[in-house]
């Protein structure tokens, strides 16, 4: 570790005392005076590379996108020619041999899949997710029951 960014270590194992809890206020305040230099040191190196580097994938990105769209257009050409050769081998042989179309190591395909709901109602609980952020919100504005779900509330300690 650095020397400027050196403290004593707080080697107390438990508050008991009023005077106890305002030395380790006071030792947290110097622990956080020491990460916001410690905050303020990275931020000054790094915001010229950062700068930097925003300006070059601000120049690349300008330079790519031809080649990108390009590249989006033959792979939907590609995909359009994919689909139309499945149904006539499956027209034909009877299974999903389509893949073999395009024998080359360098130019495959995969098949990805949309998802769409249609009715919540019918939806697995495996594939639900609980909206954390929301639940906060509305505790934040004074709803503290939930129906299916239990808070508990923990105290956190903020230093300036």
């Amino acid at each position: 570790m650095e020397k400027k960014f050196e403290i004593i270590p707080y080697t107390k194992k438990e508050i008991i005392t009023a005077i106890d809890l305002t030395q380790a206020k006071d030792f947290l305040l110097k622990v956080k005076e020491v990460r916001n230099a410690i905050e303020t040191e990275r931020t000054d190196l790094t915001k010229p590379i950062l700068s930097t580097k925003k300006k070059l994938d601000d120049k690349y990105k300008v330079i790519d996108e031809p080649f990108k769209k390009m590249e989006l257009e033959i792979k939907s050409l590609m995909a359009d020619y994919l689909n139309r050769l499945e149904l006539e081998i499956k027209k034909d042989v009877g299974k999903d041999v389509a893949k073999l179309a395009v024998k080359d190591e360098k130019v495959s395909f995969r098949i990805n899949y949309n998802i769409e709901v249609t009715d919540i109602t019918k939806v697995s609980k495996d594939f639900l997710l609980i909206n954390e952020q929301k639940i906060q919100s509305r505790i934040k504005e004074g709803q503290k029951i939930f129906a299916g779900i239990k808070i508990t509330e923990i105290k956190v300690i903020i230093a300036r």
